[in-house]
């Protein structure tokens, strides 16, 4: 079996990879019981049969490795942005874990941060 790779945005492109690069010279081939794996992609395939019309492969799934990313944080007033000076304003805080789904859960530790001169309620918010 031959493994040729390509992408949507270079359609017209695609490489050809060393299927078992712990060998000496480069192998294009993946016989029948030979292994290629992606750790990026965590994905390997395998000959199963080959023959005259096409060859069976085996494709396996491992883990997704995880991809941190920054969380979004979003702040929505309940009430117009303008308000008379001493008027209680709520609002309310969203967090968004953006971490792709190969990742355990995350906890995030939220602080009150407020401009001098005003003032806020202690924890626990509700």
């Amino acid at each position: 079996m031959l493994l040729h790779t390509g992408s949507e945005s270079s359609a017209n492109n695609s490489s050809l990879w060393d299927l078992l690069p712990t060998t000496s010279g480069v192998d294009w081939v993946l016989d029948v019981g030979q292994s290629y794996t992606d750790p990026a992609a965590a994905v390997t395939i395998t000959t199963a049969a080959t023959g005259t019309t096409g060859a069976a492969v085996q494709v396996s799934f491992g883990p997704l490795p995880c991809v941190p990313a920054n969380p979004t944080v979003t702040l929505a007033p309940s009430q117009s942005q303008w308000v008379q000076p001493g008027t209680t304003v709520s609002l309310t805080v969203s967090l968004t874990n953006n971490d792709n789904t190969g990742c355990t859960a995350s906890t995030f530790a939220l602080q009150a941060a407020v401009p001098m001169g005003w003032t806020a309620p202690s924890p626990p918010w509700r």
